[in-house]
């Protein structure tokens, strides 16, 4: 999932709240395959996010007060249960339609400087790609020719 540091307010308190709709719905035993294939949630690792982002709601300032315990998924199959979203595709398109979370990606060096090319956000702490990308490597070649 994408780090819940890059998520701009919206995003982040957003997220919290869809988790706990999300486990409504698996306690209730609804239908969730939409939700999981549409690289909207991990249900193995639910309560795992929603504590990521409740740290990040409280380093932020915000109070947390909505404790969280991971639904039983033993009535879904394993394509339900084992789904993964897609980190790559998640924070592309999040950064495509949210100036305030591309601004805070651009920050956490999640987007190269040079090309705009958006990184994996999976370790926002060592991932910049330094211009080191392949169309940045190609663009700095381009200049030094020319120059």
């Amino acid at each position: 999932m994408v780090d819940p540091r890059i998520l701009c307010r919206k995003h982040l308190l957003g997220e919290h709240g869809e988790l706990h709709k999300h486990r409504h719905n698996f306690v209730k035993g609804h239908r969730m395959a939409g939700r999981v294939a549409g690289n909207a949630i991990e249900p193995s690792r639910m309560a795992e996010r929603h504590d990521l982002l409740a740290a990040e709601m409280v380093r932020r300032g915000y109070r947390h007060e909505s404790p969280y315990a991971q639904p039983d998924l033993s009535a879904y199959g394993s394509e339900v249960r084992e789904a993964l979203v897609d980190v790559s595709a998640s924070l592309a398109l999040l950064v495509s339609r949210c100036e305030d979370c591309r601004e805070r990606a651009r920050q956490a060096g999640l987007i190269c400087k040079l090309c705009g090319v958006v990184m994996d956000g999976r370790d926002a702490d060592t991932i910049d790609c330094g211009g080191d990308c392949s169309k940045c490597i190609r663009e700095i070649e381009a200049q030094c020719k020319s120059a």
